[in-house]
């Protein structure tokens, strides 16, 4: 394990200088002369270099894995961002993205996992896709949030720790 945490942080430090120089340099980019789709182009560049970078630290610390950060989120927002970053991708390999999420689903999850957990289903969809001249379509339909107790965390029961005990 702690070479496996070494390699990460070699190729971590590979992948995270250019990357930052992508993002930094598309930052630079005057808005004014761009039309709308180059404007939405750009976002997508930002907003996919800060993935990299996210997965990048996720390398990091390898060896010690961060805590999941659980906040409020709007589950829409989250997956449409992911679709939006998705969609030319999937129409180059002949496939649509269909999107349906009942308005106002907010849950308490760690954004930064979800959306790379939610990333990595759709690309597995998309490149699973029959023949590139076939059209398909990936449908993501998200109906309501579940409500559990307790956040959805699984809590021991009190009477397994009392089994434990007496079986000792």
């Amino acid at each position: 394990l702690a070479l496996l945490g070494r390699v990460a942080a070699g190729l971590a430090h590979e992948i995270k200088n250019p990357v930052a120089s992508i993002h930094l340099h598309s930052q630079l980019i005057p808005l004014e002369p761009l039309d709308a789709e180059s404007r939405q182009s750009l976002a997508l560049i930002q907003s996919e270099t800060g993935v990299i970078e996210g997965l990048v630290n996720q390398w990091l610390f390898l060896a010690r894995p961060a805590p999941p950060q659980m906040s409020p989120l709007d589950l829409g927002e989250l997956l449409q961002s992911i679709t939006a970053a998705l969609r030319a991708q999937a129409a180059h390999s002949g496939a649509n993205i269909d999107l349906e999420v009942a308005a106002g689903i907010v849950i308490q999850g760690d954004r930064q996992r979800l959306a790379q957990a939610f990333r990595n289903l759709s690309l597995n969809a998309i490149q699973a896709m029959p023949k590139p001249r076939v059209r398909a379509a990936i449908v993501v339909t998200v109906l309501s949030a579940i409500n559990c107790p307790n956040n959805c965390r699984r809590t021991a029961p009190t009477t397994s720790r009392r089994a434990a005990t007496r079986s000792r």
